[in-house]
């Protein structure tokens, strides 16, 4: 994820930071054992895991469609 402007490693930290804060408010809010926390969780890890396996950005903003 070498961008020019890090736009991509920012949209990557972003959902990070956001899925740890899902996790942890879900586990205060709904408890241990409630399987919807952990799915939420990995479904919005999935776009950072797969960016980060595939070795390519997350997003490319700076593309112009014509």
């Amino acid at each position: 994820m070498d961008d020019q402007h890090g736009v991509a490693r920012a949209a990557g930290g972003f959902l990070t930071v956001y899925a740890l804060a899902l996790w942890m408010l879900g586990l205060v809010f709904r408890g241990i054992t409630d399987f919807y926390i952990y799915a939420a969780t990995v479904l919005f890890l999935l776009p950072v895991v797969v960016s980060l396996m595939a070795k390519r950005s997350l997003a490319l903003f700076n593309k112009r469609f014509k």
